[in-house]
């Protein structure tokens, strides 16, 4: 069994070898390649060529010469994109472009003519190259031909197709003519006017589109500053806040050390009375020094004194009339006149040791006025 299919096999090869040999001739191996980005490029580039060597072959020697032919080659090549579909509408859909699709035909008797008359003439030359257009021809026998007229379900040769990328998955078909519409019945000057408007259309659909996009964008920047701007007033609030809270509690620990210090100052000054209760005894009938005070403000006290009592005790008794009679008084100091002398509370000598016996007149003074 095996023998015979291999033998079936081989039957075939020889058979179908003279159309594989017709298909190599009239169609190179790279046309019918695949649909990578350098196979649908070069499928692209070879029709540009094409449309530049019919061109050419209408040129007269004298346009030969002159710089237009050079200068109409390379509208052409402006004019028609040299990449592959895909990476076409790719970039259609960036800068928001149409597409024109020309498939051409090569064995079609009336192609060239149309290539020639139509896709060659100064207007549509013209109208391909302005912005908002992307133009690819290629040839229905290679691999992006074949793929765009089973994607165009074209059905005659040649067709062109005016198409709008929404993205690079998804188009939708504008305008498309195909077969003797385009070889028979083609005019270009209704041709041109409905592509222009397809155009116009296009475009203005597109500035609507780029206007509400601005205009969202503006809303999106006037949100985002709003946002900004209550953020930053908030921020402000708090750190307004937390600055109060800083300044209130900075004054409660001022207010706390100054009661402390009111607090303090009031427990010495219990207890200097209380020293002083302590160290005055009480005056005696005779006897002893009677000391005569004569006080900053010129009022004179007499009072007496034992003879064996120190300066330390005039200095109570002193402090303990000051608190009586709730005058404004710090340190107490105690001198005489003539001869000069001065004395202090830390003086534990007696009154009789100091010669104040049996009478004395003592000046007091406000050591901290």
């Amino acid at each position: 069994m095996q023998r015979w299919l291999a033998l079936a096999a081989l039957v075939l090869r020889i058979i179908l070898w003279p159309v594989r040999w017709l298909s190599s001739a009239l169609f190179t191996g790279s046309d019918l390649d695949g649909l990578s980005d350098a196979v649908t490029a070069k499928a692209a580039q070879q029709f540009v060529v094409l449309l530049q060597s019919i061109a050419q072959s209408q040129a007269t020697p004298a346009t030969m010469e002159s710089s237009n032919h050079s200068s109409q080659n390379v509208a052409i090549a402006r004019a028609w994109n040299t990449v592959g579909f895909t990476s076409m509408q790719q970039e259609a859909v960036q800068t928001q472009s149409l597409i024109f699709v020309y498939l051409h035909s090569p064995l079609h008797r009336s192609a060239t003519a149309f290539c020639r008359d139509t896709l060659l003439h100064p207007a549509m030359i013209e109208w391909l190259g302005q912005h908002g257009v992307q133009a690819l021809g290629v040839s229905i026998h290679t691999a992006q031909g074949a793929h765009l007229a089973s994607l165009l379900q074209a059905t005659a040769f040649p067709v062109i197709a005016l198409l709008h990328p929404k993205s690079t998955t998804s188009m939708s078909l504008i305008f498309k003519a195909q077969g003797p519409v385009l070889t028979q019945n083609f005019y270009m000057d209704h041709f041109l006017p409905n592509l222009q408007a397809a155009l116009h259309r296009h475009l203005g659909v597109v500035a609507e589109h780029e206007m509400r996009r601005l205009q969202r964008e503006q809303e999106a920047e006037l949100r985002r500053q709003q946002d900004d701007e209550y953020h930053e007033t908030l921020r402000q609030d708090q750190e307004r806040e937390r600055l109060q809270q800083v300044e209130m509690e900075q004054e409660r620990k001022v207010q706390s050390a100054e009661d402390e210090r009111v607090r303090q100052d009031e427990q010495e000054a219990q207890a200097t009375i209380a020293k002083a209760e302590s160290l005055v005894r009480p005056e005696p009938a005779s006897g002893g020094a009677m000391v005569r005070f004569v006080l900053p403000s010129g009022t004179k006290l007499n009072r007496r004194f034992g003879s064996d009592e120190t300066m330390a005790a005039l200095q109570a008794f002193l402090r303990l009339h000051v608190h009586e009679k709730g005058l404004d008084m710090g340190r107490i100091g105690l001198s005489t006149n003539f001869p000069r002398k001065t004395y202090n509370e830390h003086d534990d000598q007696t009154l009789e040791e100091l010669g104040l016996i049996p009478q004395a007149v003592l000046m007091v003074q406000d050591l901290d006025a």
